[in-house]
C-alpha cells in the first residue's frame, strides 16, 4: 500500500507540473522564431504569474509587440527570473536588459544582452564584479539603462553615478559623478542627484532628473517655521523635496550642467526625440485628489491596519524643446501616463497608462492626437521602448 501510495504521489506532482507548464507557457503569446521581422515594435517589461507550492510569485518578463493592426505579442524570456529597462542597442537587433540574481528583495542585479536574430543571450556586467576604472570596489544597483551609437551602453549606478561600457569589449568607464556637477547631500532631506538618466541620439548629451539640494534647503527655510524639529521637519523637507524633482541637461562628461524646469511640480522619465529637438516626460500637476492606503501597523503599537491619506496629482505626458521652452500637454485622462518612448521618425509616442483599469501601452501622435491602446489582457506593462527602425 505504501508503494502504491507513492506511485500515485510521484505520479500526481508529474501531472501537477505538467499542468503548470501548460498554464505559464500558455498559447496566447507566440515565440519569437514565429515573427522574426522587429522592425516598428516595441519592448516591455510585464508581470507574469509563477505557481509555487505556496503562494503565486510575480516577475517580470520582456516582451516584443509589433506596431500595426495585428498588434502580434511575442514573448522574449521564460527563465523566471525578474527583469527590468529592457533596451534597443544601436544594432536595431539586439537588446540589453537588467537580471535579478537572488530574491527579488534583496537582489543582486546584473546587465545582459540578448541577440533578437539568433536568440543567444550573454551577461556583459555582474553587479559584484571588481574593476579598477569604476572608482570604487564593485558595482551595484545598476538601473536606467540607455543606448548610444557604436554598441555603447549607459547606466546609472546608485543615483549618484553615471557610466558607459562598449558591450564589445571596452572597459567601464565613469563619466561623471555627483560630485563632479557640484551636489551634495544633506541630512535634513533624502535625494537623489542623478535619475533616469537618458542619452540624446547622438551620445553627445545627457538627460536626468536632479534634487538640488540648495534648491531645497531655500525652500524649506522660507516654508517650514523654526519651530517644527525632528521628524516632522522631516518628514515636511521630503515632501518639498519630491516637488523639487527637475530635468536636468548635461554633456556627456557632465559639463555644462543645465537645469531646464526649474519650478514646482515634479518630472519623471525624460526622452530626447531621434532628431535631438524635443524632450517628452511625465509630470505631476493639478487636480490634486486624496489617496488613502490602509498600511500594517507595527505589532508594539497594537497591530492591525492604519489608513493613511496623501495627496496626488495627475500625471501627463509633456513635451518641450531642449532649451526648456515651448510646453505643450499632451495627455489629460485622469488615468496615470508615464514612461514616454519615441518612435524612430519621431512622429508617436508610446507609454504606460492606467485609464483602462490597469498597466497597459499607448499610443499616441507627436502632438497628442490619435490616442489609442496598444496592448490587451491581463499583462500588467512597464518599460516601454521603441525599436530604433
Amino acid at each position: 500500500m505504501v508503494v502504491i501510495n507513492s506511485i500515485l504521489l510521484r505520479f500526481t506532482i508529474f501531472v501537477l507540473f505538467l499542468f503548470n507548464v501548460f498554464l505559464f507557457n500558455g498559447c496566447n503569446h507566440n515565440t519569437f522564431d514565429e515573427y522574426p521581422d522587429i522592425s516598428n515594435s516595441i519592448l516591455f517589461t510585464a508581470y507574469k504569474p509563477h505557481k509555487s507550492w505556496t503562494t503565486p510569485k510575480y516577475y517580470r518578463e520582456i516582451y516584443l509587440i509589433k506596431v500595426d493592426e495585428r498588434g502580434e505579442l511575442f514573448q522574449l524570456t521564460r527563465d523566471r527570473s525578474e527583469e527590468q529597462n529592457p533596451i534597443w542597442l544601436s544594432d536595431g537587433e539586439t537588446i540589453a536588459f537588467l537580471r535579478f540574481r537572488g530574491r527579488i528583495e534583496e537582489p543582486f542585479i546584473d546587465i545582459f544582452i540578448k541577440n533578437l536574430s539568433n536568440g543567444k543571450e550573454k551577461r556583459i556586467i555582474k553587479c559584484d564584479q571588481e574593476d579598477e576604472n569604476i572608482g570604487f570596489g564593485c558595482l551595484n544597483f545598476f538601473d536606467n539603462l540607455s543606448a548610444g551609437k557604436n554598441n555603447n551602453l549607459f547606466f546609472e549606478e546608485g543615483k549618484t553615478s553615471f557610466y558607459s561600457f562598449n558591450w564589445s569589449g571596452s572597459e567601464i568607464e565613469r563619466l561623471f559623478y555627483y560630485k563632479d556637477l557640484g551636489f551634495s547631500f544633506t541630512p535634513e532631506v533624502s535625494t537623489n542627484p542623478i535619475v533616469e538618466p537618458s542619452v540624446s541620439p547622438d551620445a553627445k548629451k545627457v538627460i536626468f532628473i536632479n534634487q538640488n539640494v540648495e534648491r531645497i534647503k531655500g525652500v524649506m527655510k522660507k516654508s517650514i517655521p523654526g519651530s517644527i524639529t525632528g521628524a516632522k521637519r522631516k518628514e515636511i523637507a521630503n515632501g518639498i523635496a519630491w516637488k523639487l524633482k527637475e530635468i536636468c541637461v548635461c554633456n556627456i562628461d557632465g559639463s555644462d550642467f543645465t537645469i531646464l524646469t526649474e519650478d514646482t511640480f515634479p518630472d519623471f522619465s525624460p526622452k530626447i526625440s531621434p532628431d535631438g529637438q524635443f524632450i517628452a516626460y511625465v509630470s505631476e500637476r493639478p487636480p490634486y485628489r486624496v489617496i488613502r492606503d490602509t498600511i500594517p501597523t507595527p505589532r508594539w503599537l497594537g497591530g492591525g491596519t492604519q489608513v493613511v491619506s496623501r495627496k496626488e496629482g495627475n500625471f501627463d505626458i509633456f513635451v518641450m524643446d531642449t532649451e526648456g521652452q515651448n510646453l505643450r500637454r499632451l495627455t489629460t485622462d485622469p488615468g496615470r501616463d508615464t514612461e514616454p518612448t519615441w518612435s524612430p521618425d519621431g512622429k508617436q509616442i508610446a507609454f504606460i497608462s492606467d485609464r483602462s483599469g490597469r498597466n497597459q501601452i499607448w499610443v499616441m501622435n507627436a502632438d497628442g492626437t490619435n490616442q489609442h491602446q496598444l496592448t490587451h489582457g491581463d499583462l500588467i506593462c512597464d518599460s516601454p521602448c521603441w525599436s530604433p527602425k
